[in-house]
Formats: structure tokens, sequence, C-alpha cells
């Protein structure tokens, strides 16, 4: 299963909205059920959370809980499977967060959410991160292409208790718009029209705005 976390989040919303979150956290328990009629409909529950589990996971993984009998077994052998290492996790995950860097073509709102998952990732397996370190890694650690700088110099003017995430994204996607639309007017350029001084003549308006 590529992503664990995201899984577990997953699948536990479905549980709950299904109503079969306490047969599978254990809180219900078919041993504790006297009534016949209540074990009929704990056991339908049961099959339902069954079904959910292994219509999720990867088949690689079907081998490793053939032999349980609950969803709730089948539940704690997968997570005692993904779980078992944190801290290399936690070390593969941090040195994911350090070496995350601008793909060219991607866009600024792909890199955030890619960002965001990894810090949701990381606060799983217990190792803190906040929406500045997320916020630093956008704007400092080479996440920006280097058109990006005027924005950096404005943003770095702001105040800080204005600098969150969210205003953060919410200001660099409409300067992502912005560049795209100038690129695509500069392809369309006559190529006698491109030269230097006409080029630095359309780029100035666009850094005054920033």
């Amino acid at each position: 299963m590529q992503s664990f976390q995201i899984w577990k989040f997953q699948i536990t919303v479905l549980f709950k909205a299904h109503e079969l979150w306490e047969i599978t956290n254990g809180d219900s328990l078919y041993s504790t059920i006297t009534e016949e009629n209540e074990k009929s409909n704990w056991l339908k529950k049961d099959a339902r959370a069954q079904k959910i589990i292994i219509t999720t996971i990867d088949k690689k993984l079907l081998p490793h809980i053939m032999n349980c009998n609950t969803a709730k077994d089948m539940f704690n052998k997968i997570k005692t499977l993904f779980e078992r290492d944190t801290e290399d996790q936690k070390c593969v995950l941090l040195q994911e967060c350090f070496n995350f860097k601008h793909e060219k073509g991607s866009n600024i709102s792909l890199r955030i959410a890619k960002l965001e998952n990894l810090a949701f990732r990381l606060k799983a397996v217990q190792q803190n991160v906040d929406d500045n370190m997320i916020m630093c890694k956008i704007r400092v650690l080479s996440t920006l292409p280097e058109k990006y700088k005027h924005f950096t110099t404005a943003w770095d003017s702001t105040p800080t208790n204005e600098k969150t995430l969210t205003k953060l994204a919410a200001r660099l996607m409409p300067e992502e718009e912005k560049y795209k639309h100038f690129t695509t007017a500069w392809d369309s350029t006559p190529t006698n029209e491109k030269t230097l001084t006409k080029l630095a003549a359309r780029l100035m308006p666009e850094e005054a705005r920033l």
C-alpha cells in the first residue's frame, strides 16, 4: 500500500459513516452480546467492515489477513504491519521532506498539497510539523522557481500574524496564473519582435504589481 496513513484515515471515515467503527476498534465485541438478534446484527456489521477492508487494500496484503476472523483482527493486523517501524518511517519521511524540490511542470497547488500530505504522514508517526515549517519549505528551500523571487520579497514584508499557509496559497496561485498568461502571450509574439528590450519592458510592469 503506497500510503498507509492515508488509507487508515480514509477507512476510519468509512467505518464511522457506515456505523462500523465500534466493531472495528473493539468497542463492540461479539463475546459480550447475549441477545441472538443482536448477535446476528453484529455479524452482519462485521462482515460489512471486512468487505470494506479487503476491497480497499492492495491484493498483496490479503495473505496476511486471510486467517483473521473479524474486521478488528484484520484492521489490527494491517496496522501492525505498517506501524511497527515508526522511527524508520519517520526518518524516510523527513528525508523526503528535506529533499522536496520544485518539479518542472507541476503547479503551486499540487506542490502545496504534496507538502501537506508529507506533513500529515509525519504527524501520524509523532513528528510534529506546523504550517510555518511548510511555508518555509515552500518559500525558502528552492521549491519556488527563480521567477517568484519578487513574490518572496513581498511575502517577507507581510506581517507575521498574516503569514498563514492558507493566505500563502491564496496569493501564490494567482501569481502562477499570471506567469502562465505572460508566458503564453510571449510565446505567441512574432519572432522578429522578441528582443531583450521588449521582454524587459513587458516584465517590469508585471514585477511592479507584486
